[in-house]
């Protein structure tokens, strides 16, 4: 039976098109949209996207008039899983068993919360501040962490201090891939 996975901290990849037209194709998907989106939508919420591939049935949920909790994910799980289990017309679509995933869209680029920057700690960031520092405002490099006063950037096995009083923003990076 499905049951409730909590969004991923990193975001999903979607393979959109071949995804798509499996939905399409046996009509699962636009039959789950809307019972997801009428729950959504009076909560300020709005489905991004709905997939069903290699046995799993995946709903999620973006920024409408607010961001989406992990109350929010878990309550439409539970909606759409007595609404798959109490409807017999589901199992030619879904078959006897598969798995149901309601989660966010994904994590944003700009980094905010800070489990976001124990998360990513490593990956390649952007830091923007509102006054010079060093004489730059944009430093690149890894992310090594933040705390009260600072976020701390690993420039070359270097870590520079950045106070966060002048940071405006901090931004993951395009990873680069091997060979570039």
């Amino acid at each position: 039976m499905a049951g409730f996975v909590p969004p991923a901290a990193t975001g999903v990849g979607l393979r959109k098109v071949r995804t798509l037209r499996r939905c399409a194709e046996n009509g699962l998907c636009d039959r789950i949209r809307p019972i997801a989106e009428s729950f959504a939508s009076p909560l300020g919420l709005k489905v991004e996207q709905t997939l069903f591939e290699n046995r799993k049935l995946s709903v999620f949920l973006g920024d409408g008039e607010r961001k989406p909790t992990l109350e929010d994910c878990e309550s439409l799980s539970k909606i759409l899983d007595d609404t798959i289990a109490d409807d017999e017309s589901y199992d030619s679509l879904t078959g006897s068993n598969f798995s149901l995933i309601v989660s966010t869209a994904g994590i944003r680029d700009v980094l905010t919360q800070d489990f976001e920057f124990n998360v990513f700690k490593g990956f390649s960031i952007i830091i923007t501040t509102s006054e010079e520092f060093k004489g730059k405002r944009e430093l690149t490099g890894s992310l090594h962490g933040r705390d009260e006063k600072h976020v701390r950037l690993n420039k070359k096995g270097r870590i520079i201090k950045i106070p966060r009083r002048i940071v405006t923003s901090v931004e993951l990076t395009e990873a680069k891939s091997e060979g570039d």
